[in-house]
């Protein structure tokens, strides 16, 4: 849709697998009130915002269920309820200075990270395969993703798997392999995020 929410969608996102690995509960969480909410802190709803600011809403507000509060992919008011609240934070782990030994360390110890990456025509029309790309650059962080895993395939190349918030029809049904280990491909160990969430 027209709903440029990457930044909602990869935080809720990483909300969600990491409330689940603490309660062994899964829930899905309300990327619409990421949007209707944040314009406090300077994002611009379904034009785009940075996802480092909807760890400090998720601190000072919390989130509700994506059942209680659906996502519509528009701006609309702000309709959070703090006594329907469901999750939040005390803080947040960040990732900045690139290393990707450092960052496939808190992956497999703390589970899924948000990233963000500098993005290209070429990233938009990606198939399948280990995505590497000479005309990306390590600022303009322009796409944020969910970091689940990471592997190698059989000729030796590194890799790590990110989820997207394109639908399954795009890439490797709506997931990612991008090239690891070769000088933080695209920025994306630059910007690493994960809450810390309250009560676990």
């Amino acid at each position: 849709g027209s709903c440029i929410g990457s930044y909602a969608f990869a935080v809720t996102a990483v909300t969600e697998s990491q409330y689940a690995l603490r309660t062994s509960n899964r829930k899905k969480f309300s990327v619409q009130q990421f949007i209707d909410c944040t314009r406090i802190y300077g994002n611009m709803g379904c034009h785009g915002g940075y996802t480092f600011t909807l760890f400090i809403y998720l601190q000072n507000f919390g989130l509700e269920t994506e059942e209680n509060y659906p996502f519509t992919g528009e701006d609309q008011d702000c309709l959070a309820n703090s006594s329907d609240v469901i999750v939040q934070s005390i803080g947040y782990k960040f990732h900045r200075h690139g290393y990707e030994t450092i960052l496939k360390w808190a992956l497999y110890n703390e589970g899924p990270y948000v990233i963000s990456m500098n993005i290209d025509e070429k990233f938009l029309h990606y198939k399948s395969g280990i995505y590497q790309s000479d005309t990306c650059t390590h600022y303009n962080l322009n796409q944020s993703m969910l970091l689940v895993g990471y592997g190698y395939d059989n000729d030796g190349n590194d890799y790590w798997i990110l989820q997207n918030n394109w639908g399954t029809n795009w890439g490797e049904q709506g997931y990612v392999k991008v090239l690891r280990n070769n000088w933080n491909m695209c920025g994306i160990a630059s910007m690493a995020f994960r809450p810390i969430l309250r009560g676990f």
